[in-house]
C-alpha cells in the first residue's frame, strides 16, 4: 500500500513520460503571461468567421461564458474544423480557448478575448491572428 501511495505521488508530479507535469504547466502559464491576448469584436446577433490557416484544424474549443457566445464549425470538433463561426447573443466579454493540430499533428493552444457590442463591426477574421497568439 505504501508503494502505491508513493507511485501515485510520483505519477502526479512526473506523469507517465517522466517529465514534470507541474513544470510544464508553469512553463505554459509564464509564456501565456508574456503574450498579449488578441481581441475579437463581435456584433450582437451577427456572426463572424474565424478562418484557420491551411492544414490547421481546431479539435477543441472552450468558451468561458457559453450563454453569451455560440461557436460552431464547418465540421464537428472531433473531425477537425477549419472555419469557426462565432455569434454573440448578448453584450459582454468572454474568453475563447482553441486547441488545434497542424498537418504534422503538432498541437497548439490559442486564447482570444471576445467582446460583444451592438455597435461592433463584424467581419471575417484572418488566419494571421493565430501566428501571434500561440501559447504552446
Amino acid at each position: 500500500m505504501k508503494f502505491l501511495s508513493k507511485l501515485s505521488i510520483f505519477m502526479l508530479v512526473f506523469g507517465f513520460s517522466g517529465s514534470s507535469v507541474l513544470a510544464q504547466t508553469q512553463r505554459i502559464t509564464e509564456q501565456a503571461a508574456r503574450n498579449q491576448v488578441p481581441i475579437i469584436s463581435l456584433k450582437v446577433n451577427q456572426g463572424v468567421n474565424l478562418n484557420l490557416p491551411d492544414g490547421v484544424l481546431a479539435y477543441k474549443g472552450w468558451l468561458d461564458d457559453g450563454s453569451m457566445v455560440q461557436i460552431d464549425g464547418d465540421r464537428p470538433f472531433e473531425l477537425g474544423a477549419s472555419i469557426l463561426h462565432l455569434v454573440a447573443y448578448q453584450v459582454g466579454q468572454t474568453q475563447l480557448s482553441l486547441v488545434t493540430r497542424d498537418a504534422n499533428q503538432v498541437e497548439s493552444l490559442y486564447v482570444f478575448k471576445l467582446i460583444a457590442d451592438p455597435k461592433a463591426i463584424a467581419s471575417s477574421i484572418s488566419p494571421q491572428i493565430l501566428s501571434a497568439t500561440r501559447i504552446f
